[in-house]
């Protein structure tokens, strides 16, 4: 047992104070004094010399009047005190004396919730709250509003302390009005918009109540009445006194707390254990001209509630919960009590644990999982920025997104937006900050691209989505077995059997949380986008009319405001309007947020790059914040004009800045007619707009090299790998990213901007792609590299084995564009037939020989790389 002279945990007279904080917890216990208590005080037993023969009572002949006497000296004195120190109460207060008048002696003091709990319970977080109901000069109070008002205190400080474990059971212990505030606490927890402050009521599983007056008296006109008799003889004055009156809530909201915990232990039931103990002594001289007077009465200390237990300690209400030690019975009887909380608490923790954490996976259940990854998918998240701080702030702090994120059912929020606004780094900010996993929320995400035919496949994104929940909830693979069995290989290639074991998994009751983050849905295939809004809205409006669904299944997707998208929203939008956030019509939020990433670009990025000194920086940065129409697209692409002069003088930043594009598609252009050689700027372009897959550095740099006379690989004059990255970066500027060694262009619109469409007269760049042309010139690279002599005879690449899989792959991991060229070419010259010349089929007649060697080369990569799980046919 800790004892004064250890040093123990000093204790803050106002917040909340650990106890006790073991690494493996399963429950906290969260103290709470009354009126005029003390954090530490209010639950310390004081050693004294001699024990009366009543116990912690005193004979009335002993104390009555020595008590009147210092009562009435401590609150003259408190009158006269300027400041008093918060939480600290000189005046004699019934949860901080023992009541008895007796001397202390020097030997232990027993603070038991620290020094008996925590040795009695080491799997248990203990705390302690303060809070300031002191009384200042003129009987004030010191702290302005009632004890109601320092609920929000604990409902903020227990949330915060909770963070990591939001989950774990926790259990209340009050005395006197403390038990009152008690109640508070939970009626707000409960009805909160915050989901994190609303888990406090679904995680308390236990509230002990010590002398609390819960329901009128017989003695009392009214509740209200009672419970500022209770504050009147804590503080030792009359009840008419205005300071009562400015600790107290209200008759009115008295009682609605106490309907409010009422119907909570209802609602509960087993769930919530609620233990209620009484006083059996009198505390003497507290009622001016009163005698051994019950603080609360014994009908008002007990609840109205058929499974309450309300249990008596011998003391008064003061030394209910001040334990000398562990036999002291009242605490043998509350330790029992608590005991049996901490064991459930254990139990439910170590069931969780062995459902989730223990869970072993067989070989099937492996297998099936592995099935699953058909997408490297975090790096399709990574490709996009880091929001930049003070950003995004339009859509976090937006009423839809924040019912969305509070709401306690399944539900669905769509985001539109324009071109270029960072709808993806805010998907990206979602995934790793603000909707980030934790032990009781699961979030998967996916980014969908068109340059890429894995990345605007909703199948993919389904089965991305499963791989990443069945990783964080292993127990939930379950719900795909029978998929796998009866599908095999072609379960991740099924929308609707991805779909129900999606939402099967979400379903379960131990699943938690899910929420399923949908980037660019404008940018999934046409077909895939429809069949995912369909599945969203007939969930969701099936889950809106289902009474006891108590899935918390949630999906968020964003997207440009496309007419057909709104379409096949429009049932579900219709029936609740608060499924759409339209970020479009949110621009002069968006652009005064642009302002904030433009002052960071010019004072700690290019200002330093090109040695700006203080007047340019702020010139640049008003004429850049000045600009109508601003987007995050507008600025990246601006920037990278300025950067790219040569000359930086104070007039030529004037001559450049007065000239800059006013418009993404004007900054394309400049960007693009800066380019050191635009023939190979074009075609390098035409291969990006017509790749099935963003190519990686090793495959555009041959791929770009090749030209129609070439008959191998000898012929190639390939630039250096590490220089290569540097000239497609010169080539076309920011108009080509290059990340994880693939390439891409910088933004779906830069796509849209270089494609030719009918009827429109096409610039310089703009529009000057033709589709047609663009897949023929990608086929031609194709076709001439399986032509290759390289691959005609190649010793290393002759016969196929029983490995011959393996083999094929890597051929293709030898020859950097084999594996492309092999499985890709029969879509581009399907695409391109209308523009191929006669000469581009006798090719095609070549490669498809089926008797010759080439042939069998190429068709075992085709066959490796695009059906993987099948056997090579014999042909």
């Amino acid at each position: 047992m800790a004892t004064a002279a250890e040093a123990p945990t000093s204790v803050a007279d106002v917040g909340l104070t650990f106890l006790s904080n073991p690494q493996d917890a399963v429950i906290d216990i969260v103290f709470i004094h009354g009126l005029q208590g003390h954090p530490q005080n209010t639950w310390t037993y004081k050693s004294k010399p001699t024990q009366s023969p009543q116990g912690r009572g005193l004979s009335p002949s002993n104390v009555s009047k020595s008590y009147r006497t210092r009562v009435l000296s401590i609150l003259h004195k408190s009158s006269k005190r300027k400041h008093p120190k918060p939480g600290i109460s000189e005046e004699v207060d019934v949860d901080q004396e023992d009541g008895t008048g007796e001397g202390r002696s020097q030997g232990k003091d027993v603070f038991w919730p620290r020094d008996l709990l925590k040795e009695d319970f080491p799997m248990a977080r203990i705390m302690t709250f303060g809070y300031n109901t002191n009384i200042t000069q003129g009987y004030e109070a010191a702290n302005q509003g009632n004890i109601f008002s320092h609920a929000r205190d604990v409902l903020y400080g227990l949330e915060a302390k909770r963070r990591q474990s939001p989950n774990r059971d926790l259990v209340f212990i009050a005395h006197s009005l403390g038990g009152i505030l008690v109640k508070e606490v939970l009626r707000r927890s409960e009805v909160d918009p915050d989901q994190k402050i609303v888990k406090i009521f679904g995680s308390t599983t236990g509230v002990f109540f010590f002398g609390t007056p819960h329901r009128g008296s017989r003695d009392w006109a009214s509740f209200g009445e009672g419970v500022a008799a209770v504050a009147g003889r804590i503080l030792g004055m009359d009840v008419n006194t205005q300071v009562i009156h400015a600790l107290l809530p209200s008759g009115p909201e008295l009682e609605i707390c106490r309907e409010s915990f009422t119907a909570q232990w209802v609602k509960r039931g087993d769930n919530l254990t609620v233990r209620t103990f009484q006083e059996s002594k009198g505390v003497i001289g507290t009622q001016w001209g009163g005698f051994n007077q019950l603080i609360v009465p014994s009908d008002s200390s007990t609840l109205d509630h058929p499974s309450q237990h309300a249990r008596t300690i011998n003391a008064d209400h003061v030394g209910m919960v001040k334990f000398s030690g562990r036999n002291d019975k009242a605490y043998e009887m509350v330790k029992e009590d608590i005991e049996e909380l901490v064991i459930r608490a254990g139990e439910a923790v170590q069931s969780l644990a062995s459902e989730q954490k223990e869970v072993e996976w067989g070989e099937k259940e492996c297998k099936c999982q592995q099935l699953l990854r058909t997408s490297d998918y975090e790096s399709y998240k990574d490709r996009n920025p880091d929001r930049v701080e003070e950003t995004c702030q339009w859509f976090l702090k937006h009423s839809s997104f924040q019912t969305w994120r509070q709401s306690n059912t399944s539900s669905i929020l769509w985001v539109s937006a324009d071109p270029g606004c960072g709808k993806s780094v805010l998907s990206k900010s979602l995934v790793e900050k603000e909707l980030k996993s934790t032990e009781s929320r699961t979030t998967c995400y996916f980014f969908f691209k068109d340059d890429d035919v894995k990345q605007k496949s909703i199948t993919c994104a389904l089965s991305a989505l499963l791989h990443q929940l069945f990783s964080q909830r292993k127990f939930l693979i379950q719900y795909a077995i029978p998929d796998y069995e009866s599908e095999g290989h072609q379960l991740p290639t099924l929308f609707h059997k991805l779909w129900t074991i999606l939402t099967k998994a979400a379903a379960d009751p131990k699943a938690g949380e899910v929420i399923c983050i949908l980037d660019a849905l404008d940018e999934c295939e046409e077909s895939g986008r429809y069949d995912i809004i369909k599945a969203l809205s007939d969930f969701y409006k099936k889950a809106k009319n289902t009474e006891g669904n108590s899935s918390r299944f949630r999906f968020l997707a964003t997207s440009r405001p496309y007419l057909d998208i709104e379409r096949r929203f429009i049932e579900l939008t219709h029936d609740m309007p608060t499924v759409r956030l339209q970020g479009e019509k949110e621009s002069e939020a968006i652009s005064k947020e642009i302002n904030f990433v433009i002052h960071f670009e010019v004072h700690k990025k290019i200002g330093l790059e090109l040695n700006l000194n203080d007047p340019e920086r702020s010139f640049l940065e008003r004429k850049l914040s000045s600009m109508p129409h601003r987007t995050y697209l507008w600025l990246k692409l601006i920037l990278e004009v300025i950067r790219r002069q040569t000359s930086v003088t104070r007039m030529r930043i004037q001559e450049i800045v007065s000239n800059l594009p006013a418009t993404v598609e004007t900054a394309y252009e400049a960007i693009l007619e800066k380019s050191s050689d635009k023939r190979l700027a074009r075609k390098l372009l035409c291969i990006v707009v017509a790749a099935v897959r963003p190519l990686t550095l090793d495959e555009m740099n041959i791929a770009l090299a090749i030209e129609d006379h070439h008959r191998s690989s000898k012929d190639l004059d390939l630039e250096d790998e590490i220089r290569f990255e540097g000239t497609v970066r010169h080539l076309c500027g920011l108009f080509i990213s290059v990340i994880d060694q693939k390439v891409y262009l910088i933004h779906q619109t830069a796509r849209e901007f270089l494609l030719a469409k009918p009827e429109t007269c096409s610039g310089v760049w703009k529009y000057s792609i033709e589709p047609a042309v663009s897949e023929l010139i990608v086929a031609k690279t194709c076709v001439t590299y399986l032509l290759f002599a390289d691959f005609s005879g190649d010793p290393n690449i002759e016969e196929i084995s029983s490995e011959g899989e393996s083999k094929a792959k890597h051929r293709a991991d030898k020859h950097h564009y084999l594996g492309y060229a092999a499985s890709q070419w029969p879509i581009h010259y399907q695409k391109a037939q209308a523009r191929a010349e006669h000469g581009m089929l006798q090719s095609i007649l070549d490669i498809c020989d089926t008797q010759s060697q080439r042939f069998r080369n190429w068709f075992d990569v085709y066959w490796a790389l695009v059906h993987p799980y099948e056997p090579t046919p014999g042909l």
